[in-house]
């Protein structure tokens, strides 16, 4: 069943840290893992920022796509209260997933949750026209909403590094190139670009994202989950 917006978000979870990790890298990743399960996202990227220092790749990529998580549920959080900061979260966020692919360009949910919250980004940051504040019958483009991905990227952060790129669902994330940044819609008759969100934009944006994600049809389970998607490695 669908219960919120679905963004592909997953951990990596149970695979042990690989021989080549450094110590530090290992034990500040493994925290930082932690803590997002605990749902302290704010101490769990510091962690997870800390492990990206480390040299080998494949741990960069895991702690980028954690951390991108992370950063989105911190903008979640203040969407409502403080959505100017909301939305430097979700630009943080999607510059790790960024980080994450070109580590990995095989990591398709990384891809899945760069497309997702880029989409949900140029919608806070752009005003909706005047005559529209109601809220939207639905549209196409909006994410699907599957699996227990529910509208953020994985809830569950990767307590260690897989051998697999960080994904949402317990996958083996299909590869893929990295992904472009889609250019900003801009249409005079649609809406302007706006410096500050108020409380009634953010509200009204989640309000939408719901309904979307009612009407839109659920695409691959992989990659639909209603709330976040957890990666079992």
């Amino acid at each position: 069943m669908r219960t919120q917006i679905a963004v592909l978000v997953s951990v990596w979870l149970g695979v042990p840290m690989p021989a080549w990790a450094g110590d530090d890298a290992k034990r500040e990743y493994n925290q930082g893992t932690a803590l997002y399960r605990q749902g302290r996202y704010d101490e769990a990227a510091e962690a997870l920022r800390r492990a990206l220092g480390a040299a080998a790749p494949k741990l960069q990529a895991k702690a980028a796509y954690n951390l991108g998580n992370a950063q989105y549920r911190q903008g979640q959080a203040t969407l409502t209260t403080k959505p100017d900061e909301a939305i430097d979260r979700y630009r943080g966020a999607l510059e790790q997933y960024r980080t994450a692919i070109r580590r990995n360009p095989r990591d398709t949910d990384a891809r899945y949750n760069y497309e997702l919250v880029d989409r949900w980004l140029k919608q806070l940051e752009t005003q909706p026209s005047q005559g529209q504040q109601q809220t939207p019958q639905g549209s196409a483009n909006e994410p699907a909403s599957d699996q227990p991905q529910g509208g953020a990227p994985s809830q569950q952060p990767e307590q260690q590094p897989g051998s697999e790129p960080q994904g949402p669902a317990p996958q083996g994330n299909t590869p893929q190139p990295q992904p472009q940044t889609p250019e900003a819609q801009s249409s005079s008759g649609q809406g302007q670009p706006m410096n500050n969100v108020s409380q009634q934009q953010a509200l009204w944006i989640l309000d939408s994202l719901r309904q979307e994600e009612q009407r839109a049809p659920s695409t691959n389970q992989a990659h639909a989950h209603e709330t976040p998607v957890e990666k079992d490695w």
